[in-house]
C-alpha cells in the first residue's frame, strides 16, 4: 500500500495519516485494520497494534494469518492470556504449521502451563524436527519441570 511505502521511506507522519484516512473510509474493513495493526507493531506501539489486530480478526473471516498475527501482537503487548487463545485458534485452523505450535508452547510456558507447553513443543518438533528454537525452549521447560518434580 501507499502508506506502507511511506513508512518504509521514513515518512512516518504521512503514513500514519494515510492509515487513519483508510480507517475513516472503511472502518469495517478487516484488511485496513490488519495493515494498520502491522504498521503500529512495526513502530513499537504494541498495545494499539494488538487492539487493531484483534479488531481485524473480529471483522473478517477466521483466517490463519490474521489470527496468528493477532496472537503475535498480543504477545508483544504482554497480553499473554489473550495471546494464548489466539495461538490455540491458529493451531486449530492449521494444525500442520509448526510455528503455530511452537508459539503456543512458548506462550503456555510463559503462562506457567508447563505440561501443555511441553505437548505443544513436542507437536512442533514432530512437524519440524530440526527447529533449534523449539528444542531450546523445550530444554528450558524441562529444566523447570525437573525442578518442580524434585520439590
Amino acid at each position: 500500500t501507499y502508506a506502507k511505502l511511506m513508512a518504509k521511506t521514513n515518512r512516518v507522519a504521512e503514513a500514519e495519516l494515510m492509515y487513519q484516512k483508510a480507517m475513516e473510509l472503511d472502518s469495517s474493513s478487516a484488511t485496513v485494520h490488519q495493515h494498520y495493526g502491522q504498521y503500529l507493531a512495526e513502530t513499537g506501539r504494541n498495545e494499539e497494534a494488538a487492539d487493531m489486530m484483534v479488531k481485524a480478526v473480529d471483522l473478517g473471516t477466521p483466517e490463519f494469518e490474521t489470527i496468528f498475527n493477532a496472537a503475535n501482537a498480543l504477545r508483544q503487548a504482554a497480553r499473554y492470556e489473550d495471546a494464548e487463545k489466539y495461538y490455540k485458534h491458529a493451531t486449530q485452523l492449521k494444525p500442520e504449521v509448526a510455528s503455530a505450535h511452537m508459539n503456543l508452547g512458548a506462550i503456555l510456558h510463559l503462562n506457567g502451563k508447563y505440561v501443555e507447553a511441553e505437548a505443544s513443543y513436542l507437536r512442533a518438533l514432530e512437524l519440524k524436527p530440526d527447529d533449534t528454537m523449539t528444542m531450546q525452549n523445550l530444554k528450558k521447560l524441562r529444566t523447570i519441570l525437573n525442578k518442580q518434580s524434585r520439590r
